[in-house]
């Protein structure tokens, strides 16, 4: 009898378990997503160190702290329109260092296998 009692509560901690997950689907990344996330945040974060001072600083100041040209071209002490413009060419040399970083692990996985 306790045996059977034992064998019942497993199976409704088990089957809420999934029901807690299925319920979780839609609210929460699932683990392959979390781990796509930080290999994409450290590739970002290798290619953001390739950078220029003005144009990491740009980049991280609009895109990570929010912030407006306005506030940015306070901050550098420079006008909104030279904010937009290295923002404009911050964002071409990104885009460049992430496909030569792209590249080099294409490369990489390659020589791997």
């Amino acid at each position: 009898m306790a045996l059977e009692v034992r064998k019942r509560n497993r199976q409704t901690s088990a089957n809420g378990q999934l029901l807690h997950y299925f319920n979780q689907l839609g609210k929460e990344p699932l683990p392959d997503e979390i781990i796509e996330k930080n290999e994409t945040a450290v590739i970002i974060k290798n290619a953001l160190k390739r950078l220029n001072e003005n144009q990491k600083f740009v980049l991280e100041a609009k895109y990570i702290n929010g912030m407006t040209a306005g506030a940015i071209s306070e901050n550098m002490k420079i006008t909104e329109k030279a904010v937009h413009s290295l923002l404009y060419r911050a964002r071409i040399s990104l885009r460049k260092k992430l496909l030569r970083l792209a590249r080099d692990m294409e490369i990489s996985d390659h020589e791997k296998s």
